[in-house]
């Protein structure tokens, strides 16, 4: 992700500069291309949201409705 929105480092995406793009990026993902704990995990790394995810679409929804 951090490559498909300019960004120089995984870090850089919890900047603001990058919450636009990050956004249309991971809208553009199909939830079934990362499996469940891919999803928890980058929730917990750019939100700081650790919550029990069930599936790789609601996983995605969670990091949607977080950012």
């Amino acid at each position: 992700m951090a490559h498909q929105v300019g960004a120089s480092y995984i870090s850089d995406l919890r900047k603001d500069d990058f919450h636009r793009e990050l956004i249309n990026c991971i809208e553009r993902i199909k939830s079934t291309d990362y499996p469940t704990n891919e999803w928890v995990d980058v929730l917990d790394y750019l939100t700081g949201i650790k919550r029990r995810i069930e599936s790789p679409e609601e996983g995605k929804e969670a990091l949607l409705e977080a950012l």
